[in-house]
């Protein structure tokens, strides 16, 4: 028998077949890999989005926490200053005249003179009102507890720390006392 070289016809099909399968199989790995990577690099993007929009999120809502908590300071602050004022207020023998800041108090009768009408005067404290033009005042007469007419009265600008004092006069003739309906900035 002769001997022959090399490989024979059935251990090359065989070494063809695996040589086949394993590049089928290297390929449909590669294929599996970059499908994985491909699948990993999205979800990757994926999860950076979500992040940053949690960030995001996170960012407004501090923003807002630490607005709202400025805004209660604030607020707790004007609050506390509005107390303080109205008790200084009180110990001068003040009471709120209306617009926010403004007080009154009304004059004894012996601190001024009515000419031929009956009359009221009080003093009118800005603590911190701002009247640019002028302060109105409007009053009813009251007679027990009928009204029997009204008067007014303006006072110049009035800015802060400043005083003014308010004549009221009754023109109707007939007695009565002022009870303050209205006290307006302008």
């Amino acid at each position: 028998m002769t001997r022959r070289r090399g490989m024979s016809v059935k251990a090359f099909v065989v070494l063809a077949v695996v040589v086949v399968v394993a590049a089928g199989g290297a390929g449909a790995f590669a294929y599996l890999s970059h499908l994985h990577l491909a699948s990993t690099h999205v979800a990757f993007a994926d999860a950076e989005d979500r992040l940053e929009i949690a960030r995001d999120d996170h960012a407004d809502r501090v923003a807002q926490e630490q607005a709202a908590a400025s805004a209660a300071a604030a607020a707790e602050d004007a609050a506390e200053a509005q107390a303080l004022e109205e008790s200084v207020a009180a110990d001068l023998g003040l009471t709120p005249a209306g617009p926010p800041g403004l007080y009154l108090q009304w004059a004894p009768t012996t601190d001024f003179t009515c000419g031929y009408w009956d009359c009221a005067a009080f003093v009118l404290v800005s603590f911190d009102a701002t009247c640019s033009s002028m302060v109105y005042v409007e009053a009813n007469i009251v007679s027990g507890s009928t009204v029997v007419g009204f008067t007014n009265a303006t006072l110049g600008s009035l800015r802060p720390g400043e005083t003014g004092v308010v004549m009221l006069e009754n023109f109707s003739g007939l007695t009565g006392d002022f009870q303050l309906t209205q006290v307006n900035c302008w």
